[in-house]
This record gives C-alpha cells, structure tokens and sequence, in this order.
C-alpha cells in the first residue's frame, strides 16, 4: 500500500507544478487518484478482514493442539 501511495505522489509532483495557475491542474485527475485509493483500501478492507478471519481459526485449531499434546502427556505419565 504504501508503495502505490508514494508511486501516486511521485505522480503527482512529476505531472503538476504547483507553482503555476492553479486553473491549470485538472481535478479530474485527483477524483481518479482519490477513486483508486477508495479502490485500493475497499480491497485491503476485504483482506483484512478474511486474513483476521484465518488468524482466529488458526489460533482456534493450535489452542486444540495444544490441550491434546498436553492430553496425551498426561495420560501418558498417569499410565506409567
């Protein structure tokens, strides 16, 4: 994400003097830059989400891992 960030702002000083009349420099230009970034983070979001989604699973299936290793330990010593 951060590379598509400094990929725009490198755009946007190599196509725009800020100097100039401001008149000169299109809005059009930032809506599409803007719209992208919605894009970009609508995506990230959905991400996000499903990765938060995997982590939680994941933490479930290694805390039953972890109480049958110790299951198994235990029934293991009480057997000896």
């Amino acid at each position: 994400m951060k590379a598509a960030l400094t990929a725009k702002t490198q755009f946007i000083d190599d196509n725009y003097d800020y100097s100039t009349n401001v008149t000169e420099m299109s809005l059009e230009t930032f809506r599409t830059i803007r719209s992208s970034n919605d894009q970009v983070n609508d995506q990230l979001n959905g991400f996000i989400d499903k990765l938060s989604t995997s982590q939680i699973e994941l933490n479930k299936i290694m805390a039953v891992k972890a109480s049958l290793s110790q299951y198994k330990q235990t029934t293991t010593t009480n057997r000896q």
